[in-house]
């Protein structure tokens, strides 16, 4: 087993397996801490903040904080995986550009989205 799988198995083995409940209370707890999921906040991808904020959620939650950022994960994949199967799905046309623009603006947090692909 090299490191990488033997990492996988702890998270496993110290996260819990979220209720349908506690994924909608997970996807709205996390909608209200950009520093997670907004690319544009100042705090994106900095470790301590987005350990406070996970730590925050689990707290408010009663659940661990590796549970919580497993569940965020699993979240997130899911959806990543629906929008890229739906793309593939697209028809386009012969000789029609592919359009794939994308705003400039990041997205705003919408959690039933993210709980759509999220199976229950």
């Amino acid at each position: 087993m090299n490191k990488t799988n033997k990492k996988r198995s702890l998270v496993k083995a110290t996260s819990e397996i979220l209720t349908v409940e506690q994924k909608k209370e997970l996807a709205q707890q996390v909608s209200k801490f950009t520093c997670i999921w907004r690319t544009d906040d100042d705090q994106f991808q900095r470790p301590q903040a987005s350990e406070k904020a996970f730590e925050a959620i689990a707290l408010k939650m009663d659940i661990n904080v590796e549970t919580c950022r497993s569940g965020w994960n699993s979240l997130k994949n899911a959806l990543a995986y629906q929008s890229k199967t739906k793309l593939k799905k697209k028809k386009f046309k012969s000789g029609e550009p592919m359009d794939f623009s994308t705003t400039e603006e990041p997205a705003d947090f919408d959690d039933e989205r993210l709980l759509e692909a999220w199976e229950f």
